[in-house]
């Protein structure tokens, strides 16, 4: 049986009866290949007053049992499934722990002789039980670790549970088979929480917050088809750690999950010369349907925020502009409740664990076609370059006169800067060196997709008069519908009067984009075959462009 060259590891959040349900469920497969047997650990993490090795990437724990280790470690990467601890540097202490006192920078790796100045001290505990179950699924072996802990620090306690399933050896294919086999009895949520994050989470008393894009890291001279993967990890992973707190009306975290959902669609049309099998057209259309829910939700956020709020604020007791807010607060909350229900099915589950699955296992990374397969092979350093000068050319070309554009036009141009820069945050890490013209590049993107969504809103609240003063005939009165009507010009005039700078703002931002130098041009001599603003013909073009 063939050990994986990287392994393929996943983790989930278990809470509630889920352990017991979990053991049970496995106890009772027929598939164990073997005893179960259980594991205690107990670490003791370790930083300065400052919080010098956490702000460096950095955990130090000490190890106890019958040899005691101190361990360096980092969070793997960002991944939805992969958010591992990796071990950078490890050290035998011998039969005896090591003191605080006796953990000096001496000891440390040299790279960490700046960052760990200050005395070291003991700043949380983890206990946990591990159970270790060892299954046949398919040609394949898979350890399951079910894990029970009991975080400690100044007084405080916080428990987990989480699972991981580890290919062993075998096929991608059989430990995903396993997994959605098993969320049909015990629901499984992805997990992005490493130990060490639990831990500074109960000593700084933090809640959860929304979690923003990571970086992608990538090289040169690796693949297409690796590269793809990355990329589209980082985008599932803004999803899955948005989630919960999208659930709890987080309006930000749903924003964020919105985008991880765009930039994964992005990731889909940017490589669709790789994705090339059928199974595709059945992810984009789940993640329309779950993106489609988070519009509404959004609108009405933005609409309270940018709107009703700031009008409140200078016609505090206009009787119009209460009754709005009252309006559209209570239709939020009913959107939100919807999309709640809906991140808790089963459909929501299943696209999340089908899109992971397809990353790793798709029949996309094994399509013998020479085109298929020339694309995946392609290093992504060359890629890059060609589409970031492809897309730029396109922008040039679409934002020409755009104080002129028909408001379709321009939501047009703004779905392509969009493309755009979520395509240069893909490719950042390929170029090094550049700093100013990335930054200004990325600002001047960012402004001009503000001042397209901007008008865009502006267009869409300048039509929403009917809707305002409309009320159900039993409500309503005509003293009530003569306020919301005032309510509907004063919500008019004030998007009216931004129009004129929004554009502006646009031209500005779009000047800009087009006077910052490429920062992925090497050099002269390096040309892309893309001249005229479409893709090489050894590659396939996508068939549509994402929705939004």
């Amino acid at each position: 049986m063939k050990q994986p060259a990287d392994p393929v590891r996943i983790k989930f959040e278990l809470a509630g009866d889920q352990i017991d349900r979990l053991q049970n469920l496995l106890t009772q497969s027929g598939q164990l290949a073997g005893p179960s047997h259980l594991e205690t650990r107990k670490a003791v993490y370790y930083d300065t007053r400052d919080a010098c090795l956490r702000e460096s990437g950095y955990s130090l724990r000490q190890l106890s049992g019958n040899s005691p280790k101190l361990q360096l470690v980092t969070a793997a990467n960002s991944a939805a499934y992969r958010y591992f601890e990796t071990v950078r540097w490890q050290h035998n202490a011998g039969p005896q722990q090591v003191v605080p006192e006796e953990i000096s920078p001496e000891l440390l790796p040299s790279e960490l002789a700046l960052p760990v100045k200050h005395v070291l001290r003991p700043i949380f505990t983890v206990e946990a039980e591990q159970r270790i179950h060892a299954l046949a699924q398919g040609n394949s072996r898979i350890e399951i670790v079910i894990t029970e802990g009991i975080i400690q620090s100044s007084g405080r306690t916080a428990s987990f549970g989480e699972a991981q399933f580890w290919l062993k050896a075998g096929r991608a294919e059989d430990l995903f088979s396993l997994v959605l086999g098993i969320d049909e009895t015990v629901p499984l949520r992805f997990s992005f929480h490493t130990e060490a994050g639990r831990g500074y989470a109960l000593i700084e008393s933090r809640k959860r917050k929304h979690s923003k894009r990571k970086p992608v890291k990538l090289e040169a001279d690796m693949s297409s088809a690796a590269a793809f993967r990355i990329i589209a990890h980082q985008c599932l992973h803004q999803v899955v750690a948005n989630e919960p707190m999208m659930c709890a009306r987080d309006a930000e975290a749903l924003h964020q999950v919105r985008i991880g959902l765009r930039r994964l669609k992005t990731a889909l049309w940017l490589f669709a010369p790789l994705c090339t099998d059928a199974q595709i057209q059945t992810i984009k259309t789940e993640i329309r349907w779950f993106g489609e829910l988070l519009g509404p939700a959004r609108d009405a956020d933005a609409f309270l925020s940018e709107v009703i709020f700031p009008l409140r604020r200078r016609y505090r007791d206009d009787p119009g502009l209460i009754s709005l807010q009252r309006t559209y607060s209570a239709q939020r909350t009913k959107l939100y409740d919807h999309i709640s229900q809906a991140a808790n099915s089963a459909r929501f589950r299943a696209i999340l664990l089908d899109i992971a699955a397809w990353i790793e296992t798709g029949r996309w990374a094994m399509n013998r076609a020479g085109e298929a397969t020339a694309s995946r092979n392609r290093p992504i350093g060359e890629f890059a370059e060609e589409e970031l000068t492809r897309l730029r050319k396109k922008l040039k070309k679409k934002g020409n006169d755009l104080a002129e554009l028909p408001p379709a036009e321009r939501h047009k141009l703004r779905l392509h800067v969009k493309k755009m820069r979520y395509t240069v945050e893909f490719f950042l890490s390929l170029f090094p060196g550049k700093k100013k013209s990335k930054r200004a590049l990325l600002a001047s993107l960012k402004s001009l997709q503000s001042a397209l969504g901007g008008a865009n809103d502006i267009a869409v609240r300048t039509g929403l008069k009917e809707e305002i003063i409309t009320e159900k005939k039993s409500r309503a009165t005509a003293l009530k519908l003569q306020h919301r009507a005032f309510a509907a010009g004063l919500i008019i005039g004030h998007q009216q009067a931004k129009i004129e700078p929004t554009i502006k703002q646009a031209e500005r931002a779009y000047k800009d984009c087009l006077d910052t130098k490429p920062f992925w041009i090497q050099g002269e001599a390096k040309k892309s075959s893309s001249s005229s603003g479409e893709r090489s013909t050894t590659l396939v073009a996508p068939a549509s462009a994402p929705a939004d």
